[in-house]
């Protein structure tokens, strides 16, 4: 007759690549006694589609026991990142020499925190900054949330115009990845004065 044990000590890991992502810990588990448990992967991980879960547990008589694995997996992985760049052009008409303004908008459609933001606009072999900056540092974003980059600048040569797309690189609060993103590029006629 198999004898029945009390399990002790039980630690669910839930593992993405090589990083613990979810850990819960139950104190005892007695025999015939079921356990249902949630885990929410953050949204940073779900985009590897499977996950390993390492149960370890003890007995009531101190015995323990090697690892239990499970691979689990997930068959539509979530995007890491949401992230919208806009880039316009505030002027009904540009004229060559005349100052006008740009704004980079930048929008975090994720659920993640954004961190050490940096806002490059490219700009033409012509153009000149005439207040503000076109390299902007943005520490942080939060989750559904939209900040404006804002500058001014006028270009010497008439012309129609590309004005190309906004840089945004940026890393995730809790990771050490870095992430690029690019605004619109912007085509415009540029009138002579």
């Amino acid at each position: 007759m198999k004898q029945m044990v009390t399990l002790t000590n039980i630690v669910v890991r839930v593992i993405v690549g090589d990083t613990v992502v979810s850990e819960t810990t139950i104190d005892t588990m007695n025999p015939g006694e079921t356990k249902v448990l949630f885990f929410d992967i953050p949204e940073l991980y779900a985009q590897e589609g499977s996950a390993t879960i390492v149960v370890t547990y003890s007995d009531s008589e101190g015995r323990s026991y090697p690892p239990i694995n499970y691979i689990v997996s997930w068959a539509s992985p979530v995007t890491v990142t949401n992230v919208v760049v806009k880039k316009q052009v505030l002027a009904g008409e540009v004229l060559a020499g005349e100052a006008f303004q740009v704004r980079i908008h930048i929008t975090n459609n994720s659920q993640q925190v954004l961190k050490n933001i940096v806002v490059e606009d490219q700009l033409p072999e012509d153009a000149v900054v005439t207040q503000g900056s076109a390299t902007v540092t943005i520490d942080g974003l939060a989750p559904y949330d939209t900040t404006t980059v804002e500058y001014w600048m006028k270009l010497s040569n008439p012309g129609r115009r590309l004005l190309p797309p906004a840089k945004v690189t940026f890393g995730i609060l809790g990771c050490d990845k870095t992430y690029t993103v690019y605004s619109n590029s912007i085509d415009i006629l540029v009138g002579r004065r």
